[in-house]
């Protein structure tokens, strides 16, 4: 998050103001950014986001909230096994950010919900699978391999 646009002595936290009240100043002065770091600290952060995601048995979706100081030391800030899915949300945002489209992600979310819980089982309940309709008609979509 850019909070470099808030007022002087405005807490940097994302409330439900900055979030949702589009007439606050929280909103207009903070912005969600896709930090693009070099490849040695993205490593360690995608390491501690999948190992908070372990640690808390979040499967198939989830936001990690991390923060890397200027020491290179990194924070997990809050992990969110429920997170907004929406279109708008920061989870689409963040997919869109490395070329996974909305609909690439709800897919990949489904597919792997089906493979934890075995595809048998799902086909029996009524949803199908690869070239079907249904959540996960398309296929297995590209991307990030869940915990």
């Amino acid at each position: 998050m850019d909070f470099s646009r808030l007022p002087d002595g405005r807490w940097h936290i994302l409330d439900v103001n900055a979030r949702r009240d589009e007439k606050s100043r929280e909103f207009w002065g903070t912005r969600a950014v896709a930090p693009d770091p070099p490849d040695e600290p993205r490593a360690r952060l995608q390491k501690a986001a999948v190992d908070a995601c372990r640690a808390l048995r979040v499967r198939d979706y989830g936001r990690v909230d991390l923060r890397l100081t200027e020491t290179g030391e990194i924070y997990v800030i809050e992990v969110n096994a429920s997170c907004y899915l929406e279109q708008s949300g920061e989870s689409a945002q963040a997919a869109a950010a490395v070329g996974i489209d909305y609909v690439a992600l709800v897919n990949h979310i489904a597919e792997l919900a089906l493979e934890r819980h075995g595809r048998a089982a799902a086909v029996e309940n009524g949803l199908k699978t690869h070239g079907g309709s249904g959540a996960a008609g398309a296929g297995r979509a590209p991307g990030p391999a869940g915990p």
